[in-house]
């Protein structure tokens, strides 16, 4: 039953609303680890759930690498495992993602295996040219039951003076009964240091009368030294992946954080962290509580391990059950090394450049080089492991057809394909995505 459950759970998420202003559920579970600590970067991710003896394996993500830009993730697969038959239903959910020139997201679109990749969510980034991130758009894949891409939320980020900003995010009410459009806007009191220590959001059905919603107090380790750049440029990178990034949390030691919820007439607790800190200053532990009736009561913990290169291991969350923690589910990280994803670009030429479509493509694709030189063009095809899959050649104009199969005619499988394009001393690399 887990099998046909947890994919049917992702199709509702276009339908769940952002709960505060970052705040976004996640279809794969990955955490923001996988920026970690250069030069290591996330091979592989699984999540467990604890059957009262035993970590039992449920679901894992392996981020596929862009071969020129080795920290950039091209696209993630997400396995679910059949505890019946023992078995990993590989590809599950893949995800591919898109960059600009400076590296960061703006595309990010979610796939599901149902007799074919069909789609389920895409989001969209916009960045201003100081490379802040501005605006994102999540769509679901259907209009009023029709394919076609129908926004389901928004969010926008207005930058003031120096670090500061505000957030304002729009919902669709869709067709779920008795649900309308709501709007959100997130205000900011920020310190010396630009961090933020109070988010306070106001929610509206029609963007003119406001209610008050909800409210965050933060506050810091006393050896942390984040700052409001670094925060403005850890939203930029990690925002874009809310829909696979589980879990997120802005940047920054912190020693605690309180929230409370409006109950129409006052501020009302709601939940409380606290955090603990090792003599390395890693995070080892964070405590959930909840208010009720007048005092606060331990709900969640989660515990958090470190590998001998300071990477994180595994997180193990547990649930307060009468006088004592219980194991609950479980989350195990491996990572390999690459060199700065800087030093690969030799010689990638603006003056060669690749048209591909359509893209994505099922049978064929037409590639199209453009160059001002009449010297012949190779192209060479080459999956993501980095294999040569085919080659070409011709000229700069001239339509060239690649049809999917390999040098012996064997079709290849779907996923993301590189297209990389030379002529003489100039380099041009172009992505192609194979679908059913």
């Amino acid at each position: 039953m887990k099998k046909i459950v947890i994919p049917f759970l992702l199709m509702l998420l276009p339908v769940i609303i952002f709960a505060g202003a970052f705040d976004c559920k996640s279809s794969y579970g990955i955490k923001s680890s996988l920026h970690s600590f250069r030069p290591y970067r996330l091979a592989q991710q699984m999540q467990s759930y604890w059957d009262g003896d035993s970590w039992i394996a449920e679901m894992r993500v392996i981020p596929y690498y862009n071969p020129t830009y080795p920290a950039n993730v091209d696209s993630m697969h997400g396995d679910y495992y059949d505890t019946e038959n023992g078995v990993w239903i590989p590809a599950a959910t893949v995800a591919y993602l898109e960059y600009n020139a400076a590296g960061y997201v703006t595309s990010n679109t979610i796939y599901i295996q149902a007799d074919g990749y069909i789609p389920m969510i895409m989001a969209n980034s916009v960045f201003d040219d100081q490379n802040r991130l501005t605006h994102l758009y999540a769509y679901s894949p259907y209009q009023n039951g029709q394919p076609g891409w129908e926004p389901v939320s928004r969010l926008h980020i207005e930058y003031g003076e120096g670090t500061s900003f505000m957030v304002i995010n729009w919902n669709s009410g869709g067709d779920e009964p008795n649900r309308n459009d709501e709007v959100t806007q997130t205000h900011f009191t920020f310190d010396n240091f630009g961090r933020i220590v109070q988010e306070f959001s106001e929610a509206s059905p029609d963007s003119s009368s406001w209610m008050n919603d909800s409210k965050t107090d933060y506050f810091y380790h006393a050896q942390d030294s984040s700052t409001g750049a670094d925060l403005i440029q850890y939203i930029a990178k990690n925002v874009p992946l809310m829909y696979i990034n589980d879990s997120f949390e802005l940047p920054g030691m912190y020693s605690g954080q309180t929230g409370y919820y409006w109950d129409g007439i006052q501020w009302v607790y709601d939940y409380r962290y606290t955090y603990q800190y090792n003599e390395q200053l890693q995070k080892t532990s964070r405590l959930t509580e909840g208010y009720n009736t007048g005092g606060w009561e331990d709900a969640e913990m989660q515990l958090f391990y470190y590998d001998a290169n300071g990477n994180p291991d595994h997180i193990v969350n547990q649930y307060h059950d009468w006088d004592v923690f219980v194991n609950a589910e479980r989350i195990d990280y491996s990572w390999d090394t690459y060199t700065s994803n800087q030093d690969y670009i030799q010689n990638v030429s603006e003056a060669l450049r690749v048209k591909a479509y359509p893209s994505p493509f099922s049978s064929a694709v037409n590639l199209v080089p453009d160059s001002k030189s009449n010297l012949p063009i190779d192209l060479s095809i080459y999956n993501l492991k980095g294999q040569l899959v085919y080659r070409m050649s011709g000229f700069s104009g001239e339509k060239l057809v690649w049809n999917g199969t390999d040098t012996k005619g064997k079709d290849v499988g779907v996923g993301i394909y590189f297209v990389r394009s030379k002529q003489g001393g100039d380099i041009s690399n172009t992505k192609i995505i194979k679908i059913k």
